[in-house]
């Protein structure tokens, strides 16, 4: 490196001659004078001259020239600095860091930027959008949880990739769910994924941790209420039901909502359930009554109705050809108005029902139910129907068997059953084709009609237009259809309360159940058991052993003893008979009726409270209906007594009564509960066998001297009694049953009128996918009123999704912050300054250093930043103390008080006066 001294004239006088230093030194010395002005004045070491830090100020100009041409010369900032740093201003030239720089160089200013393009209202440019997650499987405790917060997480199925922006713990109902937040997602997660976290350049496969959320909704068809609209806000509720109806897994998802996209413009009828007449007879247990609704309209053919069809008949066509179909169902008759026959085609139990109402019984669906009902029932499994049970039991052609027992066996002494596994054989063969014509004709001419009559059954199918098909109703009677409608079964009502309540004891035993019940059981010798009592039925060839006294109840008995007896003699066994009534002796812990117990005993009395039905509630209203609906509403152990309407008569019928009127009775019954402890001293014909009891009725009509009434009490009405009419006592001369009415207990008349809508929802979208949903459960979609508007089956099978949002506003018409494009000033290419600096001192400086072609500067002030001003105001406090003082008026002398009734003390301050104003302040107040 060269070395350059900045000083030479300490050296000149050793660079001449001795001789001009001896003789000539004045020379000398104006030479080293010379040089040392040179020295003052210039600096001989160039390459300091050529660094900007170092060079003489002189120079600068020379720099500013090369590096700041048309820049300000004269700046408040170092100029060295200036030069140094101008090729950072002029790399960023055309950006807004340019401009802040431009103006901290060469004015020491900070600025604001605006960019009115900003404020352009844009057409569809506003973003909406919501975040997206992953919900992860449930954990116990959230320490050493896999993934955290930055990971880098991939689905091996799907490929998927994104980061995890955040994750949370939520705690749902006592379970620990982590919810991760993703960004710069790549692909799209599926349930099925393993997942493998990337950190720090680590990857770890930590397996299936996803859950999945809300994918889809799909509405099941049939469930979908009327009158809704698209853009209508929906609920998404789990039920914890899957689509059959089971309990699914789960099923605690919440928090899910959807908007409505798609919905039915096709016209569509649902039921308008009216409760026409309360009844009587109903049990306060809604459990106990049994709702059921027409499920099918047929058309029959003719103009005439047909008098054989009535309500509760068994309705079947089996494999019957119309032409060019073949036409199949069963069910039970619920109404019939000409040429309209309503059918309830399939029994909706909760246990068979599936939550798709397109999903219903079929012939083989509906022969496999009775084969397994067949089977529980013969095992005496207590998960048989107890309607189905009843009706194996029933004797109703008085055959001698029981209709389930197709085997013909009759009663098994071992089992205590009428119903076996070899008559659910029986059934299975006939399901296969294999059992015998006697087996059957059994089948089809008595079970299966007696099954169809309680309204287990299933849907007929379509009858092609132009064709007629004739279909059984009841014993043998044809009858041709011209028109089959489609099965419906979405509308529902339930039974809300009970009116007009009356307690009463019945006995709920049929006399046919135990007509061909034998009164002892007979068994070989050989099976006896010791100890034990029995009755030689038949000596034959066994050896007895002991013969005990002659019983006072039954006859000689046979007391065994230890030795085990043998032979071909047969005996009755007196304690093991069993009946199986109802009697008391089972509520005394005994386990059935013997030989010995009587018959008052026999029998057991169950206490029930019955009434009126007080309202219903519709649960749906159903949707896609061509036809109306009617129910029947009963109660089994009440409409067994086929307790009719009664018609009373009077010996003088001259009063008057209206419709609804409510008459009375005091007549006397036989205690049911009387003489029930076995111990008690029974006096039949006695007062005390009977107790008083109130008949009461409302008034329906009257036909000549005909009175009808509907009982609103279990038992009827007595003609050895008067009857009170609005407080008057008249006499009976007759009551008999009005035949034509319906039974107590079934006599509630509930209309179901069709009704013709639009808009049931198809399709959803998802707005918030929610969160511990179920795949493939059942959800209920409720609008924003909480009404069940559908019902619909969802799929969890990938990354949720929160409620979407919008980020912007650049195309909200409603924002007073946006303005139309002018190609001015609103723009995409124009920009603001906001400066404390007058606008002529930068604005030729900005177009020409760091302003790009085609853009368009404005200015204007910056008013929210600190300026520091000069001021000459002067400010003075004045004080004044306020006093009771005296002052004279016309004839009297008062004083004033200040506000508050006492010397108040005032301090007032007054700002923004310059001296000459506050000099005449002070002189006009006289301070």
């Amino acid at each position: 490196m060269l070395n350059v001294r900045d000083h030479i004239s300490p050296t000149i006088a050793d660079q001449f001659p001795d001789l001009y230093r001896e003789e000539g030194d004045f020379l000398v010395e104006f030479v080293k004078a010379y040089y040392e002005h040179n020295e003052t004045i210039m600096d001989r070491n160039v390459p300091k001259l050529r660094d900007v830090d170092t060079t003489l100020a002189s120079f600068l100009v020379f720099f500013k020239k090369k590096y700041l041409q048309s820049l300000p010369i004269d700046t408040v900032v170092d100029t060295r600095f200036i030069i140094k740093h101008i090729q950072d201003l002029y790399k960023r030239k055309g950006s807004e860091e340019s401009l802040r720089l431009l103006f901290r160089m060469f004015f020491d200013e900070d600025i604001e930027v605006f960019y009115p393009s900003t404020a352009i209202l844009k057409p569809s440019d506003s973003i909406w959008g919501g975040a997206e997650y992953l919900e992860l499987r449930a954990v116990s405790s959230i320490d050493g949880y896999p993934i955290k917060r930055g990971d880098k997480l991939k689905g091996d199925v799907s490929g998927a990739t994104a980061f995890v922006d955040d994750l949370i713990f939520v705690n749902f109902s006592g379970t620990i769910c982590p919810i991760a937040y993703l960004s710069n997602s790549a692909g799209r997660f599926i349930s099925d994924d393993s997942i493998s976290v990337t950190r720090l350049g680590v990857t770890t496969s930590y397996g299936k941790l996803v859950t999945g959320s809300l994918s889809s909704v799909n509405v099941i068809r049939g469930t979908a209420v009327a009158g809704q609209e698209i853009g209508d806000i929906v609920t998404i509720e789990s039920t914890g039901l899957d689509r059959f109806g089971n309990p699914s897994i789960g099923g605690t998802g919440t928090s899910a909502t959807g908007v409505v996209s798609d919905i039915s413009t096709t016209t569509t009828g649902k039921i308008d359930f009216v409760k026409e007449n309360d009844g009587f007879g109903y049990s306060v247990i809604n459990n106990d009554i049994d709702v059921s609704i027409s499920t099918q309209a047929l058309i029959v053919a003719g103009s005439t109705a047909v008098s054989s069809i009535q309500p509760g008949q068994h309705i079947v066509a089996d494999d019957v050809s119309s032409g060019t179909a073949t036409i199949n169902g069963g069910g039970r008759v619920v109404a019939y108005n000409h040429p309209l026959l309503y059918v309830r085609s399939n029994r909706q139990d909760p246990d068979r029902r599936s939550t798709d109402a397109s999903a219903r019984d079929t012939k083989a669906t509906f022969l496999s139910f009775v084969q397994t009902q067949l089977a529980l029932a013969g095992a005496g499994d207590s998960t048989v129907d107890p309607k189905m049970l009843a009706i194996f039991n029933s004797d109703l052609d008085n055959t001698g068997y029981r209709l389930g027992d197709i085997s013909n066996s009759g009663y098994n002494f071992v089992t205590s059953r009428y119903i076996n596994g070899e008559d659910a054989t029986i059934f299975a063969n006939y399901i296969s084709g294999s059992s015998t014509t006697a087996q059957t004709t059994w089948i089809e001419d008595r079970l299966l009609p007696a099954v169809y009559a309680d309204g287990f059954g299933f849907e007929f199918n379509s009858l092609p237009a132009g064709e007629t098909v004739n279909i059984t109703v009841g014993s043998n009677n044809s009858v041709t259809i011209t028109t089959i409608a489609d099965y419906n079964a979405t509308a529902s009502f339930r039974v809300e309360g009970i009116s007009n309540q009356e307690s009463v004891s019945i006995i709920t035993d049929f006399i046919g159940n135990f007509a061909d019940k034998p009164l002892a059981v007979i068994i070989n010798a050989t099976a006896m058991v010791n100890p034990g009592i029995y009755e030689i039925e038949t000596q034959g060839t066994t050896d007895f052993t002991l013969l005990g006294s002659a019983d006072n109840n039954v006859g000689t008995r046979f007391i065994k003893n230890t030795t085990t007896p043998i032979g071909s003699g047969t005996v009755t066994d007196v304690v093991a008979t069993n009946y199986g009534m109802s009697g008391t002796l089972v509520s005394q812990g005994f386990n059935a009726e013997t030989l010995n117990t009587r018959i008052k005993d026999a029998f057991e009395a169950k206490s029930i409270t019955i009434g009126s039905i007080a309202g219903i509630v519709p649960e749906s209203e159903g949707n896609n209906y061509v036809n109306d609906v009617f129910s029947e509403i009963e109660y089994v152990d009440v409409a067994r007594f086929d307790s009719r309407d009664t018609i009373l008569t009077f010996t003088n019928p001259n009063f008057l009564i209206e419709v609804g009127e409510i008459v009375t009775q005091e007549v006397q019954i036989e205690d049911p509960d009387f003489g029930n402890n076995p111990d008690a001293n029974f006096v039949p014909g006695t007062n005390d066998q009977f107790v008083y009891y109130t008949s009461i009725g409302k008034f329906l009509k009257r036909e000549g001297n005909d009175f009808y009434f509907q009982k609103l009490s279990f038992y009827d009405f007595d003609d050895n009694y008067p009857i009170f009419i609005k407080n008057n006592q008249y006499t009976l001369s007759g009551v008999r049953p009005d035949s034509n009415s319906l039974a107590m207990g079934r006599n509630a008349i509930i209309s179901g009128n069709a009704s013709y809508e639009t808009g049931q929802i198809e399709d959803v979208d998802i707005t918030n996918t929610g969160y511990r949903y179920v795949d493939g459960e059942v959800v209920d979609l409720k609008n924003e009123s909480h009404q069940l508007v559908a019902k619909a089956i969802i799929r969890t099978l990938g990354p949720g999704k929160t409620e979407g949002k919008w980020s912007s506003t650049t195309s909200f018409l409603s924002d007073n912050t946006k303005y139309l494009h002018d190609n001015d000033y609103y723009q995409e290419y124009s920009y603001e300054i906001s400066s404390v600096i007058d606008p002529e001192k930068y604005t030729q400086l900005i177009k020409d250093t760091v302003g790009v072609a085609g853009t368009k500067v404005f200015s204007s002030p910056l008013i929210n930043s600190t300026s520091n001003l000069d001021s000459t105001l002067d400010v003075e406090f004045q004080i004044w103390n306020l006093s009771d003082e005296p002052y004279v008026t016309e004839g009297t002398e008062e004083n004033i008080m200040t506000e508050g009734n006492s010397s108040e003390v005032l301090v007032t301050e007054l700002v923004s006066l310059d001296q000459t104003a506050t000099d005449a302040v002070t002189t006009s107040i006289g301070t």
